[in-house]
């Protein structure tokens, strides 16, 4: 396996790293590894970093690069909007690849804003055949302050239920007065009890509002992107860690429409339990790594071992 720094694009602005196969010059197919958010091309906790060289390591030519203003990239000096910015970076690395490596297909990858922005290279480009999905979240307000009480609720709810109740120093102070009531109350009936009620109340509507009314624009976008990219039969691999909001509000979005859309014969959904969002435990990135291995492998060529 090979690691080669480049520095491409038009205004020799963007960096990235490209890891390949051992022996082989170029691959049918390239993995290309996209931010997520403004973290570095190394990925969360360094997922990036180990999915590269697992992939390398399969017989795949893998790119991570950071988008311009992230990481070690420059900005821009256009003033193109970022949205189209994305996607003109991308196909600089796409046309890199295919210059330096000769290879025009392409799977995309990418974590959380990654996965969004694999998904609408998948619908732009011709040469992606494939994308993954790690834990893909949308930019809505409601569902990010809904996220936001549900791993509050979890906090408190795992400290009280699982470290004080064991600790005889703190059940010590709080029978002999010691303790901040004020502050025990609030954390239990707000944090716990008030914010499981609300974030079930608010999941109940949601998923009826999801299967009872017209889609908005953004939830059509994703109906129709997955029905296009279902029509020509693009693979997708939707991984997220178990019980992360990201996959009920896929469910919401898509509504009466999501067994036929997530089930077809080219998407395969996979949940990890135990992983939080950005999979920091080592057991849940090897997961990642396996799935996604798994799921290229019919992508890579055997390497035919001559006669003797």
């Amino acid at each position: 396996m090979k690691e080669t720094t480049i520095v491409f694009g038009k205004e020799r602005s963007l960096v990235g790293i490209v890891t390949q196969p051992d022996g082989i010059q170029a691959s049918p197919i390239a993995v290309i590894l996209l931010n997520a958010g403004l973290i570095p091309r190394v990925g969360p906790n360094r997922l990036y970093v180990r999915l590269a060289r697992h992939l390398a390591q399969m017989g795949l030519l893998v790119l991570r690069f950071d988008l311009s203003g992230v990481g070690d990239s420059g900005t821009r000096t256009d003033k193109m909007p970022f949205e189209q910015a994305i996607v003109d970076d991308t196909r600089q690395a796409m046309d890199e690849l295919a210059r330096s490596y000769g290879v025009n297909n392409f799977i995309f990858m990418g974590h959380c804003s990654g996965a969004a922005q694999s998904f609408l290279m998948g619908l732009q480009e011709d040469r992606v055949k494939g994308v993954v999905l790690l834990n893909p979240q949308a930019n809505r307000q409601d569902w990010q302050e809904y996220d936001r009480k549900r791993k509050v609720q979890q906090h408190y709810q795992n400290y009280y239920g699982k470290q004080v109740l064991i600790d005889k120093k703190r059940w010590r102070k709080f029978l002999t007065g010691k303790a901040d009531y004020r502050s025990i109350f609030r954390n239990i009936f707000k944090d716990v009890l008030w914010s499981k009620l609300t974030t079930g109340i608010f999941r109940t509507r949601s998923k009826i509002q999801g299967y009872s009314t017209k889609p908005d624009i953004v939830q059509q976008r994703v109906i129709d992107g997955l029905q296009t990219l279902g029509s020509r039969q693009i693979p997708l691999l939707f991984i997220y860690s178990f019980g992360n909001t990201g996959f009920e509000l896929l469910q919401v979005m898509l509504g009466k429409q999501f067994d036929t859309l997530i089930h077809s014969s080219q998407v395969q959904l996979e949940t990890i339990e135990g992983a939080d969002h950005t999979f920091t435990l080592r057991n849940s990135q090897d997961r990642v790594l396996e799935l996604i291995g798994n799921w290229c492998a019919p992508h890579v060529e055997p390497v035919v071992t001559p006669e003797h």
